[in-house]
């Protein structure tokens, strides 16, 4: 049997544990100590998180699409030059971030059911063999990581950092996926009442000149899908801001949709 870790400035040969699982896809026991199953329950944790933000993602890219010129609101500072190269730069930004959950996806599932990194690690210690300590020192951990994949998961052959690596690869995202929406809410939500306070004590204008000066010196795409937003804005937009603020002036709020 290999060892965990295997000095790579050794010259030695790895080892790679043959009791693996293979492509089996029917699991001995439906636990998450049997491989079989954890493998499926990670798989497909990390494709419906990964399938709900490309959905974002998408919805995002459509609201680019929708919107041809400025708001109304911010034309006196926002040229239709400067809305399509805010445009474009938002939309290459949501495009490198729907590949990213595309790939990670694949990548994901390759590896938990194909298990190649430990054969790129191989590969990895026989084309730079000699290259400096420090590197391997670095790499060394993700080596045990691999060497460890397939196996039946028991307390003696799982070392907690295999388990960590697990938790934060798999399990971290849809805890985050929730625990984001959560902090970005109240934080949304925070920023409108800080808002509404400043509108009854009559610096509703102000605000409104304030918020259309910050727009022109850090001019962004001024659109969001609101479910896009939830996941991915900390604060409404100075589009949103302006529009509230407007509401308030007829005596009408936003609902309680537009507020999430």
């Amino acid at each position: 049997m290999g060892s965990l870790y295997q000095d790579p400035m050794a010259a030695v040969p790895m080892i790679v544990m043959d009791d693996t699982i293979g492509l089996r896809v029917v699991p001995d026991e439906m636990r998450l100590t049997d491989p079989v199953f954890l493998r499926h329950v990670l798989c497909g944790s990390i494709v419906l998180h990964n399938l709900f933000h490309v959905v974002l993602c998408y919805r995002q890219l459509r609201t680019c699409n929708l919107h041809q010129e400025p708001p109304r609101q911010m034309r006196a500072v926002m040229s239709p030059a400067s809305f399509l190269e805010a445009k474009n730069t938002e939309m290459h930004a949501v495009d490198l971030q729907l590949m990213g959950y595309v790939f990670d996806a694949i990548f994901s599932c390759i590896e938990l059911y194909f298990g190649v990194f430990h054969t790129l690690w191989d590969r990895t210690m026989a084309l730079y063999g000699n290259v400096g300590e420090l590197v391997w020192r670095n790499l060394g951990l993700h080596g045990s990581l691999f060497h460890l994949h397939g196996r039946r998961l028991s307390a003696q052959l799982l070392p907690d950092i295999v388990g960590y690596w697990l938790v934060y690869k798999y399990v971290m995202p849809p805890y985050l996926t929730v625990s984001n929406w959560i902090v970005f809410y109240f934080i949304r939500h925070s920023e409108y009442r800080a808002d509404n306070e400043a509108w009854r004590m009559g610096y509703g204008h102000s605000l409104r000149e304030a918020l259309l000066k910050l727009f022109a010196d850090h001019s962004v795409f001024p659109f969001d899908d609101h479910w896009y937003l939830m996941w991915y804005r900390t604060r409404p937009s100075c589009l949103q801001r302006i529009r509230n603020l407007q509401r308030l002036d007829l005596g009408t709020r936003l609902s309680m949709i537009e507020l999430i």
